[in-house]
């Protein structure tokens, strides 16, 4: 479900029109979370830290209002919720993507979850379902190889294009005091970079307490 934003009485309509006017609208901000907590909670439930990381951020992102707004035919729209889309990794060195429902709850997330990233290590080429065209989603890529400190993402320049992108890097630091850096690409139109603070505070709080 959605609903649309009355653009005439919305607080932020100078600033989402004065940054749709730009060929680029979009802004990122790249900040460490950290992990020890979450890593040495999933070591000991034996789950994949990264669907527990992937889960609790699509969690913290439908915390934070903006997170669920999306640009359709010049209109804003906000979503009741939001779901996920990541890049998957193959043995060859290709990667596919998966679509991930979240809503009802951690155990059938981690079912689910395994069962599409099995389908996109065997599926040639992207693996994208149509699921993919939804505007409903965040994508998210995962690159466990690289730290890094800022991170561009390709683009269509499409005017309606208003899907964040969060990336997660290489962990790295000390046993127990582990970091993370993570990515927020998003568009300026519709949230600012205090939202990415909202929903870094939310995703940090999921992870230091991963089990509340």
């Amino acid at each position: 479900m959605k609903h649309r934003l009355k653009l005439e009485t919305w607080n932020r309509r100078e600033h989402f029109e004065f940054f749709s006017r730009f060929r680029e609208p979009f802004f990122n901000i790249t900040f460490p979370v950290a992990v020890g907590a979450a890593r040495a909670y999933a070591r000991a439930r034996d789950i994949p830290f990264s669907l527990h990381c992937l889960y609790q951020s699509i969690l913290a992102s439908n915390a934070v209002e903006p997170f669920r707004y999306r640009l359709e035919v010049g209109e804003v729209w906000c979503y009741d919720r939001i779901l996920g889309s990541c890049t998957i990794g193959r043995t060859d060195g290709t990667f596919g993507f998966a679509f991930f429902e979240w809503e009802r709850g951690w155990d059938d997330f981690l079912i689910a979850a395994q069962a599409e990233i099995s389908r996109v290590q065997v599926t040639p080429g992207l693996a994208m379902l149509p699921a993919h065209h939804r505007e409903d989603t965040i994508h998210y890529s995962i690159l466990p190889w690289l730290p890094f400190t800022s991170i561009q993402h390709p683009r269509t320049f499409d005017p309606d294009d208003s899907i964040p992108k969060i990336t997660f890097g290489a962990i790295s630091g000390p046993a127990g005091a582990e970091t993370m850096p993570v990515s927020v690409h998003a568009h300026h139109g519709l949230m600012d970079a205090w939202h990415v603070a909202q929903y870094r505070s939310h995703f940090q709080a999921f992870l230091d307490q991963p089990g509340a």
